[in-house]
């Protein structure tokens, strides 16, 4: 992605070596999907890097996971991060850090920014 203005970082906790299955987090603006992360290891940090309009742009992430045995999983909605308005501004990049600890069922959200390189 050349110039990209919103970054989205996802790390999960792996206590147990034999939880470390896959997983990707999608993102959706204005209800429409924008990206997702590559799929990787729960363990593995795992980024997506787009080019936004300016302005406040409503966000919404959607966690999924790949079990041991079955078909991909959406987690439920009482586990996904609450959609929020991410202001993209010039120069800078919006970088979203999404964490989840204690498998999946506990999550922060972080916001920073940074001068975009010149």
């Amino acid at each position: 992605m050349k110039d990209p203005n919103f970054v989205l970082v996802v790390t999960e906790s792996v206590p147990d070596p034999d939880d470390d299955g896959v997983s990707f987090t999608k993102v959706f603006m204005d209800g429409r999907e924008a990206g997702r992360t590559g799929v990787g290891r729960k363990s593995e940090e795992r980024a997506l890097k787009l080019k936004l309009p300016a302005g406040n742009q409503p966000l919404r992430l959607e966690h999924w996971v790949l079990p041991s045995v079955g078909e991909w999983t959406r987690l439920d909605d009482a586990l996904q991060p609450r959609e929020r308005f991410v202001r993209i501004q010039d120069g800078t990049i919006a970088r979203l850090q999404l964490r989840f600890s204690e498998g999946e069922s506990s999550h922060t959200l972080t916001l920073s920014r940074e001068n975009a390189p010149r």
